[in-house]
């Protein structure tokens, strides 16, 4: 593990303060279990999901190939457990801002829609978290709207 990634376990990513600022990696690797909640709601890992997240970590975190497979397992690790999806939301809405937020959001619905299939869990999954990142319906909509356009696809 890099040194970046050590620090993420040092600073107890899960027992941090409320409002406290959270580094880079703690709030990448947070965003990045929340991108894998999503990945999962339907109760499956699907390959072309995990692809697209995958990506969408390398281009908004300009992170290397071992940092991503790091950050990747490290979500994947904290999947398995029982997560309250608040407690990890409100690091969020507490570090980034409105337009990052808005920009997750847009991620979320990639990452469901990567397979061409919207599950209805994953699209409950990513509303409850919109709500919780103080996202409202039009951004929601929204970005799912621009989530299929960038796939060049429309669900239903």
């Amino acid at each position: 593990m890099t040194d970046k990634f050590n620090e993420v376990l040092e600073l107890s990513l899960f027992s941090a303060n409320l409002g406290a600022k959270l580094s880079p990696s703690s709030i990448q690797l947070t965003a990045a279990i929340l991108m894998f909640e999503v990945i999962k709601a339907d109760g499956q890992v699907n390959r072309l999901e995990v692809a697209e997240m995958i990506e969408i970590l390398r281009n908004n975190f300009d992170l290397t190939g071992n940092e991503i497979g790091t950050l990747f397992e490290m979500a994947g690790d904290a999947g398995n457990e029982k997560l309250n999806l608040e407690s990890f939301a409100s690091k969020i809405r507490h570090n980034w801002s409105a337009e990052e937020r808005l920009q997750l959001l847009k991620d979320f619905w990639i990452i469901a829609i990567a397979d061409r299939d919207l599950d209805q869990r994953e699209s409950d999954l990513i509303q409850r978290i919109a709500d919780m990142l103080d996202l409202n319906n039009k951004q929601i909509e929204l970005a799912r709207m621009n989530a299929e356009q960038r796939l060049k696809l429309k669900l239903k």
